[in-house]
C-alpha cells in the first residue's frame, strides 16, 4: 500500500535547499502523463473508490496500466502491470469501450530521505507540488512520518492538498467526482 501526502509549493528554491540540508538523495527525474479512463456504463460518481489509468513516462519510455483503490484520505492499494506499447494499450481500451476522461501531465524531480520518497512536481495546468510517500500499512505512525517530513521541509499544513491530481484535473474539467 502507498501512503502519500501532497502539498502546494510556495517557494520551490527554499524547498530544494532544505532537501539538500537534510541529506536527501536525488534519484532522478520523470516526465509522466497519466490518462484516466472511465469504464463503459460507469461514471465518476464517487469521492473515493477505483481509478483506472495508463501512466507513460517519456524519459524511461515505460508504460503501465494501473488500478488504484482508495483506502482513506492518504492511502491506496495499487495494482500495476507493465505494458510494452502505450498506443496498443490505448487502442485495446478504446475497443473495450473505455473512455479517456482526461490526462494529467507532470514533470518530476525525485528524492529519497530514508524510507520516504519526496517528489517535486510541476503539474501542467495545476502548478507546483511536493509529494511525500511511503510504502506500508496505512497507520497513524506512517502518516506521522510523512507529516514530519513535510514539517522538516518547511511545508505548512495549510498548504496540504485535500485532493489528488486526478481530482484536481477532474474539477478543472467540470467533473464533480473522480472515482468509479
Amino acid at each position: 500500500m502507498e501512503i502519500e501526502i501532497k502539498a502546494h509549493i510556495r517557494n520551490r528554491p527554499e524547498l530544494e535547499r532544505r532537501l539538500k540540508q537534510l541529506g536527501a538523495r536525488y534519484v532522478g527525474r520523470k516526465h509522466q502523463v497519466d490518462r484516466y479512463y472511465q469504464p463503459f456504463g460507469l461514471s465518476f460518481t464517487k469521492r473515493s473508490g477505483k481509478i483506472l489509468r495508463v501512466r507513460h513516462d517519456y524519459i524511461s519510455k515505460e508504460t503501465r496500466l494501473e488500478l488504484h483503490m482508495s483506502s482513506g484520505r492518504y492511502a491506496a492499494t495499487e495494482i500495476e502491470v507493465p505494458v510494452g506499447d502505450e498506443a496498443i494499450l490505448r487502442t485495446v481500451l478504446k475497443e473495450l469501450r473505455m473512455k479517456e476522461a482526461y490526462a494529467v501531465e507532470k514533470k518530476r524531480r525525485v528524492y529519497r530521505l530514508g524510507k520516504v520518497e519526496i517528489v517535486i512536481d510541476q503539474v501542467k495546468g495545476l502548478g507546483w507540488f511536493v509529494e511525500v510517500e511511503i510504502q506500508g500499512a496505512n497507520t497513524k505512525s506512517n502518516q506521522l512520518k510523512l507529516a514530519k517530513a513535510l514539517e522538516r521541509l518547511g511545508v505548512a499544513r495549510a498548504d496540504w492538498s485535500k485532493q489528488h491530481y486526478n481530482e484536481m484535473m477532474g474539477s478543472k474539467k467540470g467533473l464533480t467526482y473522480a472515482y468509479f
